[in-house]
């Protein structure tokens, strides 16, 4: 064997352990769908940056929003009224490009709500807790989409704001 074949073998294996090792680092969409909720609850908006594409379409009951700084933005609006927020995750499915979460959310209401109307509700001291369904589309280890579905009227209900 020549030098230069075993220059060609020793590169060959050295870009085969760099792919190796990226595959290692790579996050499966179950993965990047946990990393989302566990950083979501704790209002870790630096690490929901790096979840997140650049043009990312976020959902939930109170709209809709693209991009990375209208998604926090929306997500923040969200929890504001809330103080700490514990995320309990049931199940995680997932595909080769998609995840699906289902997960509830409890928290107390410690500041004013902004209802559908835009009205304004002041802070309840009440435990909210949510059951929610969470659908992420994923692209090069990246959040592309994120649709949230929970039961905003249970929402409502559980801070008394429903009326009898």
């Amino acid at each position: 064997m020549g030098r230069t074949t075993l220059t060609v073998i020793a590169a060959a294996l050295y870009v085969t352990s760099l792919a190796a090792a990226a595959a290692a680092d790579a996050q499966t969409p179950g993965q990047i769908a946990r990393k989302q909720i566990e950083a979501g609850s704790a209002r870790d908006w630096p690490t929901l940056r790096t979840l997140y594409a650049t043009d990312v379409r976020y959902v939930d009951p109170n709209g809709e929003s693209r991009g990375v700084d209208a998604a926090i933005n929306a997500l923040e609006r969200t929890l504001k009224p809330f103080g700490e927020v514990k995320a309990a995750i049931a199940k995680i499915y997932e595909g080769k490009d998609f995840a699906v979460a289902e997960w509830s959310s409890t928290a107390i209401n410690t500041a004013e709500i902004t209802l559908a109307d835009g009205s304004q509700a002041g802070p309840t001291g009440n435990e909210v807790k949510l059951d929610i369904v969470t659908i992420y589309d994923i692209k090069d280890g990246k959040i592309v989409s994120e649709r949230n579905y929970y039961d905003a009227l249970n929402l409502y209900g559980s801070l008394g704001l429903l009326g009898d």
